[in-house]
């Protein structure tokens, strides 16, 4: 019962990892969104844009 218990113990981990991922990905997403598109961008990451090249006009 023990080996056979096992290699599902892993995959339910597996899965887990997996779905913790997802949700972090997804809040990154969501909070990107918000912050950046609809209300102005945080003026660090404005800042970040414009160190990397882009200016305001061309987002």
């Amino acid at each position: 019962m023990h080996q056979s218990g096992a290699p599902s113990r892993k995959v339910a981990v597996t899965a887990a990892s997996v779905r913790n991922i997802e949700v972090l990905l997804i809040t990154i997403v969501q909070r990107a969104r918000t912050t950046g598109m609809h209300s102005g961008m945080p003026s660090r990451r404005r800042e970040l844009l414009n160190r990397w090249g882009f200016n305001s006009a061309s987002i």
